[in-house]
C-alpha cells in the first residue's frame, strides 16, 4: 500500500507544556474533590478518566494517505476511511480536515478526520495530496 505516512506524537512535541497542563488538571480535580467534601478517590477517578480520554496525546498516531483513503493507526486500533466517505477537504496552519460533506455542518466534529500538522505550507501540501488521491479514486471508480 503506497502513499504518504504522517506520524504525530503530541506529548513528545511539547512535553513540558503538556505535562504542566495535565498536572494542573489533576490538581484542580483534587482541589474540587476536597472542597466538595468528597473522597480523594473521586479525584483520582476523574484524573484517570481524563488521561484515558486524552490517550491519543500520549501515544503516536500515524495517518496513512493513499489512493483508497486515509488510515488512522494507533497502538490499540486502526481505522480506515475511504475517499467515498469524504465530501470536502479544508486546511489551515494547524492541520487538515477531511469532512464528510461538501458544506460544513454541526455534526461534522463527530464524523470528520483531523490530521494535525505544523505549518500552513505542510497543511496545504497534505490537503493537496488528499485532494489528488480522492480524485484519483473517484475517477477510477467512475470508469
Amino acid at each position: 500500500m503506497n502513499g504518504t505516512c504522517i506520524t504525530i506524537w503530541p506529548m513528545r512535541e511539547e512535553p513540558l507544556v503538556k505535562t504542566i497542563g495535565l498536572s494542573v488538571a489533576g490538581l484542580i480535580c483534587i482541589i474540587i474533590s476536597v472542597i466538595a467534601g468528597g473522597s480523594v478517590l473521586w479525584a483520582v477517578f476523574a484524573l484517570a478518566v481524563l488521561v484515558i480520554s486524552l490517550a491519543s496525546y500520549y501515544v503516536p498516531t500515524s495517518y496513512h494517505i493513499n489512493d483508497t483513503g486515509v488510515s488512522i493507526e494507533r497502538p490499540w486500533a486502526t481505522r480506515h476511511i475511504g475517499w467515498s466517505r469524504i465530501g470536502s477537504i479544508k486546511h489551515n496552519r494547524h492541520g487538515v480536515w477531511l469532512l464528510p460533506g461538501a458544506a460544513v455542518s454541526a455534526t461534522d466534529s463527530f464524523r470528520q478526520v483531523y490530521i494535525p500538522v505544523k505549518g500552513k505550507d505542510k497543511a496545504a501540501k497534505y490537503a493537496e495530496l488528499c485532494e489528488e488521491s480522492m480524485h484519483k479514486q473517484r475517477e477510477g471508480a467512475g470508469q
